[in-house]
């Protein structure tokens, strides 16, 4: 005997030696329906699209200057790919003294690399009262945090002592400088106008 459930499947009851058995024979279509593939939701779709590690890089400026008065509005500007970012460190009057690389750290969110810079070298030769001064090449750790749109947090290991000779930091200590998002005449940007520079993927 066959019983026709409301699903479309059938159950077929035979008897044999007092022992009933019952056998489920499943229609195509309710078959289909088991091994049918789920489609996913457009919220569970736009929360796979920003699980991307890449979706969380934010995109740095182009241009920046200082807001450190002692820096005397020194610049600086970006080149991003991704989450690699290369900067050009210049003086007020445009003259490069550092340049660096950086990768974007998902742990501290910051791009965390190294730098070169210059750092200031005083001597003295024998039996001169004058004190002269030169500059040398040294590398200083850094990390780049995105504020917003239009500020960017330096935090560096600043020189305190230095082998001028070897150009080897002995003393460091870290340091925090702010910089301001400014267009390429290096005139802070307005507030309806965002960085010049994108990050590329």
């Amino acid at each position: 005997m066959s019983v026709m459930t409301s699903s479309g499947a059938s159950f077929v009851i035979g008897s044999t030696f007092g022992i009933v058995s019952m056998i489920l024979m499943a229609s195509d279509s309710s078959l289909a329906a088991q091994v049918e593939r789920p489609v996913a939701s457009p919220a569970a779709q736009e929360a796979d699209e920003h699980s991307d590690p890449r979706s969380s890089i934010p995109s740095v400026g182009r241009f920046y200057v200082s807001l450190e008065e002692q820096a005397g509005t020194a610049r600086v500007s970006f080149v991003q790919h991704g989450d690699v970012l290369t900067a050009t460190w210049m003086t007020a009057t445009g003259e490069v003294y550092g340049r660096g690389t950086y990768r974007w750290d998902p742990t501290s969110r910051s791009f965390t690399g190294k730098s070169t810079t210059r750092s200031l070298c005083f001597w003295r030769e024998s039996g001169v009262d004058d004190t002269y001064e030169q500059t040398t090449a040294v590398m200083v750790q850094e990390q780049l945090y995105v504020v917003n749109d239009r500020e960017l947090i330096d935090r560096w290991t600043k020189p305190l002592r230095v082998d001028c000779t070897s150009g080897a930091v002995e003393i460091f200590k870290w340091v925090e400088h702010t910089w301001l998002a400014t267009d390429e005449d290096w005139k802070p940007l307005g507030p309806d106008l965002a960085p010049t520079g994108h990050a590329s993927k």
